[in-house]
């Protein structure tokens, strides 16, 4: 799995970034593309699946630093999903790619976590001292009811 570090004041890259071999899935992110809507952070992005739907490549993930200037070949500082075969760009948000091709990411479900079994807690029968020890507490005129 793929971090990357907090978010500072006036970031425009992606947040919660996770790429494992079935999917893709940034927290939230700026847009990159006019499919994307407004230009303000959108908070929980789809997850999408690590395939690209043109060639079946592998996803990766690009990001600039505008700190630090332009890394070569990295053109995006909101953050985008590439290809590693066919080197098609996608946005994070709507995982539409950002030239005119009409290609698309594939939306991911991820699966669910099954909750943990509950433990298993078996009932004995009270032993005859039990079942003494349980009926002392309740006072003599019981105990004389029950034949003691």
């Amino acid at each position: 799995m793929v971090s990357l570090p907090a978010v500072n004041a006036g970031y425009v890259g992606v947040t919660g970034l996770e790429i494992t071999d079935d999917y893709v899935h940034v927290e939230s992110a700026y847009p990159t593309s006019s499919y994307d809507g407004g230009y303000y952070r959108h908070y929980g992005c789809p997850y999408f699946a690590n395939r690209c739907p043109h060639c079946g490549g592998q996803l990766a993930f690009e990001q600039c630093d505008p700190a630090n200037g332009v890394i070569p070949g990295f053109t995006s500082i909101e953050g985008m999903y590439y290809c590693t075969s066919c080197d098609m760009d996608f946005s994070c948000i709507s995982g539409v790619e950002h030239g005119s091709t009409g290609y698309c990411l594939y939306y991911y479900q991820p699966p669910t976590p099954e909750p943990e079994p509950e433990p298993v807690v078996e009932e004995k029968e009270p032993s005859h001292l039990d079942m003494i020890r349980m009926h002392m507490g309740k006072g003599w005129p019981e105990l004389l009811s029950l034949g003691m």
